[in-house]
């Protein structure tokens, strides 16, 4: 099934009472590095080609565009 630019989202979800966070996402390029990383697990790939990953949230890092 193919989505439309829209429709390929990423959704990070986490809250204060887990110290992991729920990745979601269509991004290839996002996929291919989260499963490359070594704490990173995944749930499977859905019919979309999306992927859930969860990871520790001290290791989720968001930056200041340059």
């Amino acid at each position: 099934m193919n989505l439309t630019k829209e429709e390929q989202e990423t959704i990070i979800r986490y809250d204060e009472s887990s110290p992991i966070a729920e990745v979601f996402t269509c991004n290839k390029k996002l996929i291919k590095e989260l499963k490359a990383h070594p704490e990173a697990t995944n749930k499977g790939k859905s019919s979309s080609g999306c992927m859930t990953f969860y990871l520790p949230i001290k290791r989720l890092h968001i930056t200041k565009p340059r």
